[in-house]
């Protein structure tokens, strides 16, 4: 508790938060459909004019080791990455 909101960033590739933040959401389904390992295909939205200009760097940042273990609350989780689509928000559709 007593984090700070993480402040906007152009690149979310500059750093690691953005892809501990989306294990972060992984877990968090994983969680919910009480599985603790998956195979995974991200569907990731992108602002409109990154779509086209950062799709590929985004996609090589998110799928940048083919599977991760990682703990979230308490359980721990382990995830196989099978590929990744990017969309403008409001276009990204989880199946």
């Amino acid at each position: 508790m007593g984090e700070e909101h993480k402040e906007f960033t152009a690149d979310k590739m500059a750093d690691s938060d953005y892809y501990i933040l989306s294990l972060a959401a992984i877990g968090r389904e994983l969680n919910i459909r009480k599985q603790t390992s998956a195979r995974v295909h991200l569907a990731a939205g992108l602002p409109l004019t990154w779509v086209s200009e950062q799709k590929d760097a985004f996609k090589k940042y998110l799928l940048q080791r083919d599977s991760a273990d990682f703990t979230f609350r308490g359980v721990d989780y382990h995830v196989d990455f099978v590929g990744t689509d990017n969309f403008p928000p409001g276009l990204c559709c989880c199946v």
